[in-house]
């Protein structure tokens, strides 16, 4: 791998992040040296997809990241702007709260763009993955956002809602 991943593509780097993170299984310390060599080399070419894989891998295997690398990825996420999935930036601030990152203001005011855009596509157990993470960060939206919020989640099939939804959204 370490020979291999200068050319490897941004997706295929995200997928072995996201691969070592569903399998609970920590990385080498020289597979992470290259796995961020690779991303270093190819950081704005990074799908929104694949830059919240990223991030969702290294928390699931609480893996924090380098000030380094998310100065990289905070920029990546900037340039990618307009291109996030409701379920892209859930997973990001779930990511990010389960890590208990300090989130930039510069990041932040463009998530919040972005996730208010998204918000009434977005599923119900996302939009309880959102709140529970600003919770776990200690961040308090404005009201504007909380009401779009209790809009979105309370207009949803909340009979569908599982109770790991509920207890999420309540905690």
């Amino acid at each position: 791998f370490e020979s291999k991943v200068e050319q490897l593509d941004p997706q295929t780097l995200a997928n072995c992040a996201w691969a070592y993170g569903k399998l609970g299984e920590k990385p080498s310390v020289e597979f992470l040296k290259a796995w961020y060599s690779g991303f270093r080399s190819g950081y704005k070419s990074f799908s929104s997809n694949a830059l919240a894989n990223t991030l969702w891998g290294f928390s699931k295997l609480d893996i924090m990241p380098s000030d380094a690398f998310m100065a990289k990825w905070y920029e990546s996420f900037a340039l990618k702007r307009g291109s996030f999935s409701g379920q892209d930036l859930s997973s990001v601030l779930w990511a990010m709260g389960k890590l208990r990152l300090d989130p930039s203001e510069d990041f932040l005011q463009i998530w919040v763009e972005e996730f208010t855009n998204k918000m009434r596509s977005t599923e119900g157990t996302n939009l309880a993955q959102v709140i529970w993470s600003l919770a776990r960060l200690g961040i308090r939206p404005r009201q504007a956002f909380i009401d779009s919020w209790n809009e979105c989640f309370l207009s949803a099939q909340c009979t569908s809602y599982d109770n790991g939804t509920w207890s999420n959204a309540l905690w």
